[in-house]
């Protein structure tokens, strides 16, 4: 049996924000500190998608799933 599994890793989402929030100017608040928390979810984000994928090849490995 073989299992295919996509993570969506949103890659281009930070440059995104980083040009929304540049355009803001300042208008609700300092632009570094805006773009902290979107730095802060995108590191969580790829610490949990790699969590996930390792308890998922862990999972298949103990139950003879197939990988490939």
């Amino acid at each position: 049996m073989s299992v295919l599994v996509c993570v969506h890793w949103l890659q281009k989402t930070f440059p995104v924000v980083v040009a929304v929030v540049s355009k803001l100017g300042g208008a609700i608040g300092e632009t570094g500190l805006l773009v902290l928390p979107c730095i802060t979810y995108h590191l969580t984000q790829i610490m949990l998608d790699s969590m996930l994928v390792n308890f998922w090849l862990n999972y298949s490995k103990a139950n003879k799933f197939s990988t490939s």
